[in-house]
């Protein structure tokens, strides 16, 4: 009675199955044979998990990766969505600007702005600058008087006046982000960018213009058009503060599947001066020391080999500045207004008098510039983070012996 029985229910099934689940019939002979089973996909080897966790070369794709910039987003979204005003974005290569920039565009994805980006170069036009960005315009794809203004830029060169004409036509809210503007040497282009601007606010074009550059960018732009700052936002990318990068080393050993012993996330923290681009190189580096003696717990010792790995990498590109420090730090006596100067261009720390900066101008001149307003930076403004590790770690100092 049991066989029957369950070929009473077998059936049953089959005439009405339940609604709940899925009919499933099991075959009694396989047919054709089932093929082997494929092997489990490996997973990327710690290495390579290391390198996504710190991207040390990347700039950060959305706001979760993106630690101590919660005020300058907030200025951003206020001045752009709310107050429609241009912005200049400036600081430090890698300070973060162009990540803070990609984190603002994500929040304006989310109300409704149209945010596109371009690169410059420093041999360009005005023209060419902004040719790139005329055929993703919002209103485009249709027979609009927005297509018919941009018709008559195909091919020819234009100015200001007639790309703000037609970008008057734009409808839906649209920020042009024109990164690294600092590149662009040519002062007519400069100008004519900022006439571009003026004339979108004058006209109360829903188009406004993000520029990512350096701090001599806000002087070169205002010069001659002054009447702009009362349309244009400044904002400066500054160091981020201990805590903020500690959090952000912490976060990227947790993707990896790794932790920093205290002290050696302090001194990764310390000598980054603020910069997120710095925290993640070393960390990074020391993460793989680490990982090639089989843990993945990174300890002082790990951090401090790191430095070593992180300076050749730069020293091997920017052997000049390496030279100019390396004679530098050989008169003991400078390396504390050393010290003060890195502090200083990194940290904004005005410790250094006159008399101390005039010494150290001359003992590191060829790898300084004095800004417009002024200001001493290091012309390569990724190279002060490596000078504290050559006077603090001893670091590369003899790295190029006898030269």
């Amino acid at each position: 009675m049991g066989v029957f029985a369950s070929l009473k229910t077998m059936f049953a099934r089959l005439i009405d199955p339940p609604r709940h689940r899925p009919l499933r019939i099991e075959r009694v002979v396989p047919f054709p044979p089932a093929a082997e089973p494929a092997a489990p996909v490996a997973q990327p080897d710690r290495r390579l998990r290391i390198h996504r966790g710190f991207a040390a070369a990347l700039p950060v794709e959305d706001r979760f990766g993106l630690s101590g910039r919660t005020e300058e987003v907030d200025r951003m979204v206020r001045g752009v969505v709310w107050e429609r005003k241009h912005v200049v974005v400036f600081g430090a290569r890698g300070s973060g600007k162009t990540s803070l920039v990609r984190v603002f565009g994500d929040f304006a994805d989310e109300v409704g702005q149209i945010v596109l980006y371009e690169s410059t170069s420093g041999n360009i036009g005005f023209t060419d600058l902004f040719r790139p960005f005329l055929e993703s315009l919002p209103g485009t794809g249709r027979d609009t008087a927005l297509m018919q203004r941009l018709a008559a830029l195909n091919d020819v060169a234009f100015g200001p006046r007639e790309l703000a004409t037609a970008l008057g036509e734009v409808r839906q809210p649209t920020v042009l982000v024109l990164d690294e503007f600092d590149r662009i040497d040519d002062a007519a282009v400069q100008s004519e960018v900022a006439a571009l601007m003026k004339l979108l606010s004058d006209m109360h074009a829903r188009v406004q213009i993000v520029i990512v550059g350096i701090a001599a960018n806000v002087d070169d732009l205002i010069s001659g058009h002054p009447s702009l700052r009362r349309h244009m936002l400044v904002v400066p990318v500054g160091p981020i503060a201990a805590d903020d990068l500690r959090t952000l080393l912490d976060s990227c050993a947790d993707k990896c599947g790794m932790a920093f012993a205290p002290d050696a996330a302090a001194a990764v923290v310390h000598s980054a001066y603020g910069s997120p681009y710095h925290a993640r190189l070393f960390g990074l580096e020391a993460a793989l020391v680490a990982d090639a003696r089989g843990s993945d717990r990174i300890e002082a010792a790990d951090v401090a080999q790191g430095f070593q790995r992180a300076f050749a990498g730069w020293a091997d590109i920017s052997g000049n500045d390496h030279r100019i420090f390396t004679r530098a730090i050989g008169d003991p006596a400078t390396n504390d207004d050393l010290l003060r100067l890195v502090e200083r261009t990194t940290l904004g720390r005005d410790t250094l008098d006159d008399a101390a900066l005039a010494r150290v101008m001359q003992q590191v001149g060829p790898a300084l510039v004095t800004m417009a307003h002024g200001a001493v930076m290091f012309r390569d403004s990724l190279a002060p983070q490596f000078l504290g590790l050559m006077i603090e770690h001893g670091v590369g100092v003899r790295r190029i012996g006898g030269q």
